[in-house]
């Protein structure tokens, strides 16, 4: 029997410069050139935006270098949190996750309609 490989799930915060749409393009340039997988995106307003992603653990510093590339700055703790991930993740392992980012200089005022959950 193979074991089944471990997802870890990783919360990251970032900040990116410049125009929300470009910038947000730089973002998804990045994961594709890291192998990795937008899972999900959701809009929260001008200046904050939620990637969900799955990547290979061994993919993990190329989606670290991918982002930095593009000038989406990763904080601290996210920077520590892949690094970490990475040095003790078999190559077969997957992460999971989100990616939170502040656009520095997006629009406070534009809002996005975020629909309630059923139930």
């Amino acid at each position: 029997m193979v074991p089944a490989a471990r997802a870890t799930f990783l919360q990251l915060s970032a900040v990116a410069r410049g125009d929300h749409f470009e910038a947000t393009q730089r973002i998804r340039d990045a994961f594709s050139q890291a192998s990795a997988w937008l899972t999900d995106v959701t809009f929260f307003s001008g200046v904050h935006t939620v990637f969900s992603f799955e990547v290979a653990v061994a993919d993990l510093p190329a989606l670290s270098r991918a982002l930095a590339d593009a000038h989406i700055v990763l904080d601290e703790r996210s920077a520590e949190a892949v690094s970490s991930t990475a040095s003790r993740g078999a190559m077969s392992d997957e992460a999971r996750g989100t990616l939170a980012v502040t656009f520095v200089d997006g629009d406070p005022d534009l809002t996005r309609k975020v629909v309630a959950v059923p139930g």
